[in-house]
């Protein structure tokens, strides 16, 4: 079986320095640059309207803070940063559409 590694990264707002998107990907592990290894991070297409005028506003950055072999354990740690920042329509600052689980 191939193994797998899944990461969790975040969109920041270089002008407010504020993170607005929290998500999980798979790694591309034969990928030479950051952009092949960790392309989820990177994809503009697929996002929801909230995501794409935060970018059309203030562009963004992205930051890759936590890998592991266990996709439980990166679903996990995306639930916990969403807890953490809180999605916009509750007071928070993410574009994120699911709801925060608690764990």
């Amino acid at each position: 079986m191939e193994e797998r590694e899944y990461f969790l990264y975040r969109h920041i707002n270089p002008i407010k320095n504020e993170v607005f998107y929290i998500g999980i990907g798979t790694a591309n592990l034969s990928g030479k640059t950051l952009k092949k290894k960790y392309a989820r991070a990177f994809l503009k297409s697929k996002r929801s309207k909230f995501w794409q005028r935060t970018v059309s506003k203030y562009g963004y950055e992205i930051e890759i803070i936590f890998k592991s072999k266990s996709r439980d354990e990166i679903e996990n740690k995306e639930k916990e940063f969403i807890n953490i920042y809180g999605r916009s329509i509750y007071g928070g600052t993410l574009t994120n559409l699911t709801a925060p689980l608690h764990t």
